[in-house]
């Protein structure tokens, strides 16, 4: 039994990679036997007595199983007069799958270990990229792409002064390096998305930094009681994630 290295393994769709064509990994999907040190079949065992009934699948690439018999077991493997081809019999097949599962199991394991990590260090990176996330990220990057006036309301206030103060009212509990995340956010986009509560007759608040505005949204309003309540049950009750999604981002631009 073999595993490939991890370093051919990488991630999911690995297979694919141009390293693992020019080893031919794509192809790699059964088992190798070998009779008197001479390679009869390579390939997947018909009748494989797994749970599926298929003796591989395209995770098993990553893996490698040698069989190798002397002439004496030829009836056993059910070899040819040609002296090609083999088929291990009913009974030899069971034995076999009982014998190397184990191995083969394991070997699986650290296959999805090894991708379960690269995705969360993937999504971890983007995560980092894209700064943190405000759950209106669809309307915040169209505003984004959008021109817009430069405001006359803010034009003598320092950006960095006003955030370090915004910052601190909104994300009291963060740490340095969050709210660091946050300012930066603000600071790379027009418009920034906040859903906050406060009691008060105002159902959003512009907050003009000098170049960007932060929109808090008041979610204690009966306004946006209402729409959420809306979105909810598109989004849930009738299944309409799409309509629900469509809704948010109108109201939102």
């Amino acid at each position: 039994m073999s595993l490939i290295h991890e370093s051919l393994r990488p991630s999911i769709g690995s297979g694919g990679r141009k390293d693992a064509h020019d080893r031919y990994i794509d192809r790699n999907q059964g088992v190798s036997i070998m009779r008197n040190d001479r390679e009869v079949l390579y390939g997947p065992i018909p009748y494989w007595p797994g749970p599926s009934g298929k003796s591989f699948i395209e995770i098993d690439r990553w893996w490698g199983c040698e069989i190798s018999f002397d002439a004496v077991l030829d009836r056993i493997f059910t070899v040819k007069n040609i002296k090609r081809g083999a088929v291990p019999n009913t009974e030899l097949k069971k034995t076999i799958y009982d014998a190397i599962t184990p191995t083969v199991a394991t070997c699986l394991d650290k296959v999805r270990e090894v991708w379960a990590k690269e995705k969360k260090e993937r999504e971890l990176a983007e995560k980092e990229k894209d700064g943190p996330k405000t759950g209106h990220e669809d309307a915040e990057k169209v505003a984004k792409k959008t021109a817009t006036d430069k405001s006359a309301i803010d034009k003598d206030k320092d950006v960095d002064k006003e955030a370090k103060k915004l910052v601190d009212e909104l994300r009291e509990g963060d740490s340095d390096e969050q709210k660091a995340a946050w300012v930066a956010k603000w600071k790379d986009q027009p418009f920034t998305i906040h859903d906050d509560s406060w009691r008060g007759p105002d159902f959003f608040e512009a907050v003009h930094l000098g170049g960007s505005d932060v929109i808090r949204y008041n979610q204690q309003h009966p306004f946006f009681e209402q729409v959420t309540s809306i979105i909810n049950k598109l989004d849930v009750g009738d299944g309409d994630t799409e309509g629900a999604s469509k809704l948010k981002n109108l109201l939102d631009l």
